[in-house]
């Protein structure tokens, strides 16, 4: 189990040079001015989007459920 609790306030370390070539990139062509708010919408919009995937995922198995069960019901 990890102790490490996130703090608002954090040092990173990118240790990928291809990782951070492609984020100055980025940085380069946004709207932010400063690397901290660049990062920062970044983690927002990474998150988010685990959010919106899983409940993508709950309305394809609802989908799901409804096509078993007329399927099931065409069956018989």
């Amino acid at each position: 189990m990890k102790s490490d609790k996130i703090k608002c306030e954090n040092m990173l370390r990118i240790h990928d040079l291809k990782l951070l070539d492609k984020l100055q990139e980025i940085y380069q062509k946004s709207r932010y001015r400063s690397i901290n708010e660049f990062l920062n919408a970044c983690l927002k919009q990474f998150a988010e989007r685990e959010s919106k995937e899983d409940e993508i995922l709950e309305g394809i198995d609802e989908i799901k459920d409804v096509v078993n069960a007329i399927y099931e019901s065409v069956k018989r």
